[in-house]
């Protein structure tokens, strides 16, 4: 396994600083962030930053396809609202995406869809419930009846998942919905969540460096 140490980011053009609060703050290993440097700079052209249209581009690139999913990502990493995000958002995201277990997906996912960290609307799950099945191929209807019986669905899985009936799903409520793959959803809809990238079982075969070469420099 590669060393966590930070001793060949300086002469790769990173801070060492961000080096060592990503190598602390993340799942990566030395050589994953050696190769997501490099692939960011390259994509954001040596600025430092990326805009919307490069972060669409550079997720597309590791395998994420779905435009509303890449969006909400955008946007829960610009954290300063700058319509822009630096290396150190750009791989605390892919962190998540590509590491991600449990608790902490379950968080992300939480993140993405609930405007109040307090809790998520019932409004607000049933964006993210609905948007999930519609990426079912196998889903068809009218669409009236479609969208009527997407929001049945969605409205019946809220109920459920709201364990203390205070019109709130609160963070703890989503993250044992997740872990116990109780949110009301066909297999393959959970596995996209539980993996957006869909290659985990495949990455996993690999070494931190042939890792970072097949997700994140492909293309």
């Amino acid at each position: 396994m590669a060393s966590k140490g930070s001793g060949s980011f300086k002469r790769r053009g990173m801070d060492r600083d961000t080096a060592r609060s990503l190598i602390a703050s993340t799942s990566f290993e030395e050589a994953e962030l050696n190769a997501l440097y490099s692939q960011f700079s390259r994509q954001s052209g040596g600025t430092g930053e990326m805009n919307h249209s490069e972060f669409v581009e550079s997720m597309k690139r590791i395998g994420l396809q779905d435009p509303v999913f890449i969006d909400h990502c955008f946007v829960a990493a610009d954290t300063e609202n700058k319509g822009k995000v630096d290396f150190q958002q750009v791989a605390t995201t892919l962190s998540v995406l590509v590491h991600g277990e449990g608790n902490d997906l379950a968080s992300y996912h939480f993140k993405l869809w609930a405007t109040d960290p307090k809790g998520m609307t019932a409004e607000e799950f049933a964006q993210f419930y609905v948007h999930v099945r519609n990426l079912d191929p196998d889903l068809i209807g009218e669409e009236h009846e479609f969208e009527a019986l997407q929001m049945e669905l969605a409205k019946k899985a809220f109920e459920k998942l709201d364990v203390n009936k205070d019109g709130l799903l609160h963070l703890e409520e989503f993250q044992a919905a997740f872990q116990h793959a109780d949110l009301l959803l066909s297999k393959d809809l959970f596995e996209r969540l539980r993996d957006p990238l869909r290659t985990r079982g495949i990455l996993s075969l690999f070494e931190p460096e042939e890792r970072a070469l097949i997700t994140l420099l492909a293309g």
